[in-house]
């Protein structure tokens, strides 16, 4: 019987995938936890991407389309503030978005870089290897 992740059963398991989903270094978040560095890349390799999908499923939304909400009331709210200090508390916020944005995006492209990889067959990847060696 396969052993359950130890991220997905912590205690500060949120904070954990928020870290993660701000693009925060897998090394930093495991000490700040006191998790270690593997269980942390499994977890996020296993099953952070696979929650936001039920999210998604779950809300008749795309994770895009809830992120473009964000982005958009975070901008207002920029606009809006009034001292130095909330327009830098801000931007700081809007510097994570964009981080985030950027890990989930490299993250969509690896799975469907894999998923192509499945999908070719044995004569096209050879065709495709011979063609690289030249």
């Amino acid at each position: 019987m396969p052993r359950k992740c130890s991220i997905c059963t912590h205690p500060k398991k949120r904070w954990i995938d928020q870290a993660l989903l701000k693009g925060l270094a897998v090394a930093k978040v495991a000490r700040k936890y006191g998790v270690s560095s593997e269980a942390l890349r499994r977890h996020k390799h296993n099953h952070l991407s696979k929650q936001l999908v039920k999210v998604e499923e779950r809300e008749g939304r795309t994770f895009a389309e809830r992120f473009e909400d964000l982005y958009q009331r975070l901008v207002e709210i920029t606009k809006e503030a009034k001292s130095t200090t909330d327009k830098l508390a801000c931007l700081r916020e809007e510097r994570g978005l964009l981080q985030m944005a950027v890990q989930l995006g490299i993250e969509q492209r690896r799975r469907m870089e894999q998923q192509a990889a499945k999908d070719v067959t044995p004569a096209v990847k050879e065709i495709i290897d011979k063609e690289f060696e030249k």
